[in-house]
């Protein structure tokens, strides 16, 4: 008996050991990693409002030498480019005698307010106003004698990390939470620590609810969570196993459920003319905490858990949805794309899914499918029969610049082919050194021989731009014109592109 209860007490004290190590070590890393984190998030949202704002100054400083008293057609067309060019950036203003003159847009809104002062630069966050689409904006003001320049800069492109992490901007007095302007009355700032931004005057801050009962909670379910740890491995290791091999299929099942996924469109541009050429579909998945996950971590989970099929069916019909919405917008020819994985070419029902998809657009919106490098390294007849199918239908198809390596190498080889995508990879040989790149030029000598369209992706800046369009590829895609955008940004960057020409 005396043994038997020797072992009792010798499996208490180690269960007891193990019960504070972990809960302790739960406790310590929970408060460093909460105070790591809060840090992080606050330098976060400082580099991202300043990359912005830095942008606009840039586009104030350009503008300063051009402050006139008169509107003319080269001045409105010069305001309305920077617009297009930085999609943040929600308008430009000029003012004289605190009156403006001229601007990006037909709204006129008062902006004396703003612009009273000594010469300088500053910063105001502006209330909702109809003149800025009923949201508030970050308006960067540069003053110089009876002159000024008002550039704002529309706080969407900086929202989610206000959402995520709780945090606040203050930009002279004026608070900016993840929805809307708040009053420095309803919250008690006493106890906050303000981070300052190195190169504009605003501060951030964690939003002081979410450092009380929040982290109360938080320490609870820490202390919870260690406890649980400390039962048997055996079981915890077995249980944590079954939940894994189901959680990504449950993932994406409710994210389906609850239409967390969503259609993002990368504007591909005609710099010749400044027109919209199309859009390539990329998806985003919306998570309930407003994170988001990117086009090919997508495809990859879907392809894993066999959940590929009714993921494309559902963009589609999202898709569908917003191009309706957008017909009245849309250029007189307009060009989607797809960009398809090796699954999808491998499922019958997928590509009835793109006819079908096809067959409902308007006549006038015409889809594109881009096939991976790897269906053409050892292509067959049946995927030859599908490439002539999809063209019978009036589907377009592209296939990146590899395929034309392909094609030279093998003068029997014929694919039913329309356009040809300059990749990322060989876009970024392009540098400043002004010296031909090999590659790039034969890939363009090829294409143009074969008489196939070119677009070149991932267009960065003005080198990459002025190199290929000297050389005849006209249409782009990038950073440079656009990053991917919501249907309802879409519809404000096709209005813009149409009120001023890009080359």
């Amino acid at each position: 008996m005396k043994q038997h209860a020797g072992g009792l007490v010798g499996n208490k004290l180690v269960f007891v050991i193990v019960f504070l190590t972990i809960t302790i070590t739960g406790m310590v890393t929970f408060w460093l990693g909460a105070s790591s984190r809060v840090d992080n998030d606050k330098r976060a949202l400082i580099q991202r409002v300043d990359s912005l704002l830095f942008e606009a100054k840039q586009i104030s400083d350009s503008l300063t030498a051009h402050l006139t008293e008169r509107c003319s057609d080269e001045t409105v067309r010069m305001l309305t480019k920077q617009i297009h060019r930085y999609p943040h950036i929600g308008g430009i203003f000029l003012l004289q005698d605190s009156r403006v003159y001229c601007s990006s847009g037909m709204a006129k809104p008062e902006l004396s307010n703003l612009t009273a002062g000594e010469n300088g630069n500053r910063l105001f966050l502006v209330d909702e106003t109809p003149a800025f689409r009923g949201e508030p904006v970050l308006a960067y003001v540069t003053v110089r004698g009876n002159n000024a320049i008002v550039v704002t800069i529309s706080t969407y492109w900086f929202k989610s990390l206000l959402a995520d992490s709780r945090l606040l901007v203050n930009v002279n007095g004026n608070i900016l939470s993840d929805d809307k302007l708040i009053s420095t009355n309803s919250i008690d700032f006493q106890n906050s620590a303000w981070q300052q931004s190195n190169m504009f005057d605003y501060q951030v801050m964690e939003y002081p609810e979410h450092t009380g009962i929040a982290s109360v909670l938080n320490f609870i379910f820490i202390l919870f969570l260690s406890a649980a740890i400390a039962v048997p491995a055996a079981f915890l290791f077995n249980y944590t196993l079954q939940r894994i091999a189901m959680s990504r299929y449950i993932q994406l099942r409710r994210g389906l459920r609850k239409q967390q996924f969503v259609p993002y469109y990368e504007p591909v541009m005609n710099c010749a003319s400044g027109a919209l050429y199309g859009a390539e579909v990329v998806m985003r998945w919306k998570k309930g905490n407003d994170t988001s996950v990117i086009n090919e971590e997508i495809i990859s989970l879907a392809n894993k858990t066999g959940m590929i099929s009714p993921l494309v069916n559902f963009i589609l019909r999202q898709v569908e949805k917003d191009i309706l919405s957008l017909r009245l917008r849309l250029p007189r020819t307009f060009y989607i794309n797809f960009r398809l994985s090796e699954s999808m070419i491998a499922m019958p029902e997928l590509i009835d899914s793109f006819v079908e998809f096809q067959q409902r657009l308007p006549s006038d919106v015409k889809l594109t499918l881009e096939f991976p490098e790897v269906v053409y390294r050892d292509t067959t007849l049946e995927f030859d029969s599908v490439l002539r199918r999809l063209r019978v239908e009036g589907i377009k198809i592209k296939m990146s610049s590899l395929f034309l390596e392909r094609l030279n190498a093998d003068r029997n080889l014929y694919l039913p082919v329309d356009a040809v995508r300059i990749e990322k990879s060989i876009t970024g040989l392009i540098s400043d050194s002004k010296e031909p790149v090999a590659s790039v030029d034969d890939i363009i000598r090829s294409a143009v021989n074969k008489n196939y369209t070119i677009i070149a992706d991932g267009i960065e800046n003005d080198q990459q731009y002025h190199y290929l369009s000297l050389r005849g590829v006209v249409l782009q895609q990038g950073n440079y014109w656009s990053m991917p955008l919501s249907s309802f940004h879409l519809m404000q960057y096709i209005i813009q592109s149409d009120k001023v020409l890009l080359c």
